[in-house]
C-alpha cells in the first residue's frame, strides 16, 4: 500500500471510531414537573397541577401559547424534542375543531387536532387540516390521569417525539392549544419533556473530510 493510501487508511478507522463513540445526542433539559419547589423559570407561564392520579404536571391549560426558552447551548447541529401531551376531556378533534400546535423558533412542527369523543375525529398523527383519523388515534394511554366527565374518565397521553435541524446557542419552543371550551371542559398539559442537541462533526471526521479532498488531487 502506497504511503498515502496507508494514511488515509488509518484516518478512516480513526474517524470511524471517533464518531461511533462520540456521536451521541447531548441532554440539555429534562423535566418531569414532580419537584413542587422548582420555580420553573425557563418556562413562561408555568402553572402545575398534580391530577387525580398523583402525576404532577405543567397544566392544566386552556386556549394559549406555554413556552420554553433554552440558552447557552453547547455547539450542535440538530436538536430532538420528546414529551408526554395530556388530552383532558372533552376534546372534539375535526368537529369544533380542537387543536394543538408545537413550534421552535418560530418554525411549526405540527399543527393537529385530537378528539377523546368516540363520534368525532382526529387530524393527529397527521396534520390539521387534512388528517382524518378516529379519535384517539396513536394514543399512548387512556384514562390514566384521573380525570372525569360527567363521571366518565376522560383523558388521552400522546408521546411526542420531533427531530428537526438546528444550530443557534438558544431555543425557543412554543407550545400552543386551541380548544374551543373553558378549562374545566378541554384542557392539555405536558410532562415529561427531555430536550438533547446532536453535536457538531468531531475533528476527526473533519480530518477525514480534508483527507479525501487531498487524495482526489493526488495523482497514484
Amino acid at each position: 500500500m502506497k504511503p498515502i493510501r496507508r494514511i488515509l487508511a488509518a484516518i478512516m478507522l480513526f474517524a470511524g471510531l471517533s464518531s461511533t463513540s462520540h456521536a451521541q445526542p447531548i441532554p440539555v433539559y429534562w423535566n418531569d414537573f414532580e419537584d413542587p419547589s422548582d420555580n420553573l423559570s425557563e418556562w413562561t407561564p408555568h402553572p402545575t397541577e398534580m391530577a387525580p392520579s398523583g402525576e404532577r404536571f405543567l397544566g392544566q391549560f386552556g386556549s394559549g401559547t406555554k413556552s420554553l426558552l433554552l440558552q447557552d447551548l453547547p455547539a450542535h447541529t440538530a436538536a430532538n424534542v420528546t414529551l408526554d401531551l395530556y388530552v383532558i376531556r372533552t376534546w372534539d378533534g375535526n368537529d369544533s375543531p380542537d387543536l394543538w400546535e408545537f413550534a421552535t423558533d418560530g418554525v411549526t412542527r405540527l399543527h393537529t387536532s385530537f378528539s377523546n369523543v368516540p363520534q368525532y375525529r382526529q387530524a393527529y398523527p397527521n396534520w390539521y387540516p387534512g388528517g382524518d383519523n378516529f379519535y384517539r388515534t396513536g394514543q399512548d394511554g387512556i384514562n390514566t390521569l384521573g380525570y372525569l366527565w360527567e363521571g366518565n374518565p376522560m383523558d388521552t397521553t400522546y408521546n411526542m417525539d420531533f427531530d428537526f435541524s438546528h444550530t443557534a446557542g438558544t431555543l425557543r419552543l412554543d407550545f400552543s392549544g386551541f380548544p374551543n371550551e373553558l378549562p374545566h371542559n378541554e384542557s392539555w398539559g405536558i410532562d415529561n419533556i427531555h430536550v438533547s442537541v446532536v453535536p457538531e462533526p468531531d475533528t476527526a471526521v473533519l480530518l477525514l473530510a480534508g483527507a479525501l479532498g487531498y487524495v482526489r488531487r493526488r495523482k497514484f
